[in-house]
């Protein structure tokens, strides 16, 4: 009997702008205003074999789990029904090819917003990359065993609506403290309110009981809605003792244009904790 088995190894690659499977993405996020409407990013196929490519929206955003772990979260029907701009977004083109050392602009317009609130609207671009099918042939194949390796890669990139007036707040409302094998990790509690996401900049410093400063970081943090979210701290910055955490919120993100960043009042809050 004649047996052919045909593996698919898929390879999801979750984050934008990485240059892998020899395509590129560019920009990692696409901003797009009341005004003109449209935007666009571009595709290029970087290797020496076309490619297949498949352009789709997926709503989604990064959350934190309950113990302050980023992940994207893409199970959220009440936000989506409230923030996604999937309804309002045309893509062109979706599918196509891309030949060798080509590249691709994906225009994104959108349409007949109406009269939705003011606001940031927002999801995520998955585009999926993979060969362009070949006839295998089975001729003569008898009994022999014929493995064909399909690779998909899919990279997600973010698209953003901003639409009228905008506005966020965050509040920084508590600090916790746990440990893994490794690290102490600070948990800090964010309340956010407006009508827009928090994209910026988190600032921690840490000093020692003695005015030491043992830890001073920043780290980009999205808060799309109220959450926990973890940093962990090297065990060996943090002997037991008394320490004083710092945590400053900045619109600084380089990744946003200027004149796209949503108004926001610099917050900064200290706490105590103590690591026995």
């Amino acid at each position: 009997m004649k047996s052919r088995i045909f593996v698919a190894v898929i390879l999801l690659l979750l984050s934008a702008g990485v240059i892998y499977a020899q395509v590129a993405i560019y920009p990692p996020a696409v901003f797009i205003d009341a005004k003109t409407r449209s935007g666009s990013m571009t595709v290029l196929n970087q290797g020496d074999d076309p490619k297949e490519i498949d352009i789709e929206p997926k709503f989604g955003y990064m959350a934190y789990d309950s113990n302050g772990n980023v992940f994207t979260q893409y199970k959220d029907s009440v936000a989506e029904s409230s923030n996604s701009v999937i309804p309002y977004l045309t893509i062109f083109p979706k599918k196509f090819v891309l030949q060798p050392k080509k590249d691709q602009v994906i225009r994104f317009l959108i349409k007949n917003i109406g009269k939705i609130p003011d606001g940031m609207y927002y999801t995520r671009i998955a585009t999926t990359s993979k060969d362009v099918q070949k006839q295998i042939d089975t001729t003569n194949l008898g009994d022999k065993v014929k493995i064909g390796l399909s690779f998909k890669f899919v990279f997600m990139t973010v698209l953003f609506f901003e639409k009228g007036s905008l506005n966020t707040k965050v509040d920084i409302t508590s600090l916790t403290t746990g440990t893994d094998s490794t690290h102490i990790r600070l948990n800090f509690s964010f309340v956010r309110d407006g009508n827009a996401p928090f994209l910026g900049t988190a600032k921690l410093k840490i000093t020692n009981s003695e005015g030491d400063e043992v830890e001073n970081r920043e780290d980009k943090i999205p808060l799309y809605f109220s959450a926990t979210r973890a940093f962990p701290v090297s065990k060996d910055k943090l002997k037991p003792g008394k320490y004083k955490a710092e945590l400053t919120l900045t619109s600084d993100q380089p990744d946003i244009p200027d004149e796209m960043r949503v108004p926001f009042e610099q917050v900064t809050k200290t706490f105590d904790f103590v690591v026995e």
